[in-house]
């Protein structure tokens, strides 16, 4: 019922092949993929030349602030997600 097409991934590879076709505006990366990984997904996402303007989101359990990541993120929302509080992300980046 979000005014956006959502699409999910359930791994770094369903990301990417996922993103052959789909272009993102947004991303949100789960940081329960630890430190590392998250990092490593942000840099190659906002490396990737298929999203010149894509805007991440990590989606962070309370109380957590992950700071590998800190200059590529756009927001932080805390987990469990709920689409009211992506549809409040992404509206307020539009406003």
């Amino acid at each position: 019922s979000a005014p956006y097409n959502l699409e999910l991934a359930d791994c770094e590879y369903s990301c990417s092949a996922l993103v052959e076709e789909f272009r993102p505006d947004f991303v949100i990366v789960d940081c329960s993929l630890g430190p590392e990984r998250s990092r490593d997904i942000c840099n190659h996402l906002v490396q990737d030349p298929r999203l010149p303007h894509v805007r991440l989101v990590m989606a962070v359990e309370r109380g957590q602030v992950p700071s590998d990541c800190t200059k590529d993120v756009f927001a932080r929302i805390e987990k469990p997600l709920l689409v009211s509080d992506i549809t409040r992300c992404i509206a307020r980046a539009r406003s």
